[in-house]
């Protein structure tokens, strides 16, 4: 399945590429990135992915955040969460049903 170019999605990606944003990377996150960009199912080719991979490497701030022990959905989104917390940073995702409720988290169809 491909994304359209249009997409906010691929919009968000472009806008980070070009500075628009800053990147806050954990280790963790950047495994999970790492993970599902490799995903057969998204079908990125693998230049791509190193591309990215790479360029968040570089450009990302690392943050080192605790675990929080607020509720959660799916483990594997609370450090998306803490580090957003953290750094009272936006959290952009596609499902915000994953995080609990709060300001910080953002839907990004309701990016404009």
């Amino acid at each position: 399945m491909r994304k359209s170019p249009d997409g906010t999605a691929f919009r968000v990606l472009s806008d980070v590429l070009d500075r628009k944003h800053v990147v806050l990377l954990s280790q963790e996150i950047f495994e999970e990135y790492d993970d599902v960009l490799h995903r057969k199912k998204f079908g990125f080719d693998e230049e791509i992915i190193k591309f990215l991979l790479d360029w968040f490497k570089v450009n990302a701030v690392w943050i080192e955040t605790k675990r929080s022990d607020i509720p959660m959905r799916d483990e594997k989104d609370r450090v998306f969460f803490d580090v957003a917390k953290c750094c009272r940073a936006r959290l952009l995702t596609g499902n915000s049903r994953h995080y609990p409720v709060d300001e910080l988290v953002t839907e990004l169809w309701e990016l404009k």
